[in-house]
């Protein structure tokens, strides 16, 4: 499979430039996020310092020998939310990149990113071609699943008591969110 690393430099008017070599993050992890802020895209990694600051969040993926995941990171309400491509998906909370659904955007395991620090804006990251092909030209879906995610999940907070609303919930990296997305947390 081809890849090709795209990356925009925010310096040069966010023009395209093409590179041909990986970049990894300090640790020699690969951690690769797709950023969509105010539809612009960049591909960037997440700091060390993020994952640490979430150490104990279980739902958290941390992956020691490949990439957490390669992410959308788009704008919203305010809010950076970063959402992981994963292949192997198993569940419906997913903007999929494929025909057979089992790659795509996770919503399931979307961060909240605070601070723009927790970017590397300096590395150029990749993305397979076809799935770069599919993300952008549906980032207006993509804002629309966001927003209709997150209204389901406070939605199953307030019955937990179905298994599909524990599941959601349970499963979901929102739940280390709480605040930041101004949920009471009385369920």
């Amino acid at each position: 499979m081809t890849k090709k690393i795209c990356s925009y430099d925010s310096e040069q008017d966010n023009k395209k430039k093409y590179q041909t070599r990986r970049l990894k993050s300090p640790d020699n992890i690969i951690r690769t996020f797709l950023l969509i802020g105010g539809y612009k895209v960049k591909f960037c990694f997440l700091t060390d310092n993020f994952f640490e600051l979430y150490k104990d969040c279980e739902e958290i993926e941390k992956k020691n020998n490949r990439p957490y995941a390669t992410v959308c990171l788009l704008k919203y309400k305010d809010l950076y939310f970063a959402i992981p491509i994963r292949h192997h998906i198993k569940h419906q909370y997913a903007i999929f990149t494929d025909k057979e659904k089992t790659k795509g955007l996770d919503l399931s395991k979307m961060l909240i990113i605070k601070d723009l620090k927790y970017i590397i804006q300096n590395k150029t990251a990749f993305i397979s071609q076809s799935e770069y092909s599919q993300l952008i030209t549906k980032e207006a879906f993509i804002v629309s699943k966001l927003n209709s995610y997150i209204k389901k999940y406070i939605k199953a907070l307030e019955h937990q008591d179905i298994k599909k609303n524990y599941l959601l919930c349970s499963m979901s990296c929102l739940k280390y969110f709480h605040d930041e997305l101004n949920i009471k947390t009385s369920y």
